[in-house]
């Protein structure tokens, strides 16, 4: 269990450092729109502001802070703790992997 509070406390950190990072870095090149909702139809629909991409990083953080509550809450059943732990970590990595994706295909 301690190497997967661990592994939550890694993915967590370099996941907010490098979305804030690039959100930092290249905020005066993002555009006035960014494509943001892809599970919409193709077009405006799939755009947002460039601040919408800030709540990466906040479900990122939410996601840490569920990960960690939900061990804890479950602690007695070692095997669902362990899984809610993992699935955290699996779900930020997921979202840093997204954020990345769409300031890269801005950017580049």
């Amino acid at each position: 269990m301690k190497q997967l509070t661990f592994g939550l406390i890694w993915v967590t950190a370099v996941s907010l450092v490098v979305t804030c990072g690039l959100l930092l870095v290249y905020r005066t090149i993002l555009p006035p729109q960014v494509p943001l909702w892809y599970s919409q139809p193709w077009g405006q629909e799939q755009l947002a502001s460039p601040y919408w991409l800030w709540s990466v990083p906040g479900l990122i953080g939410v996601m840490a802070a569920v990960g960690w509550w939900g061990s804890k809450f479950l602690a007695g059943e070692k095997l669902l703790a362990q899984l809610w732990m993992a699935t955290a970590i699996v779900v930020e990595g997921i979202l840093a992997l997204a954020a990345v994706r769409i300031i890269w295909l801005i950017v580049f």
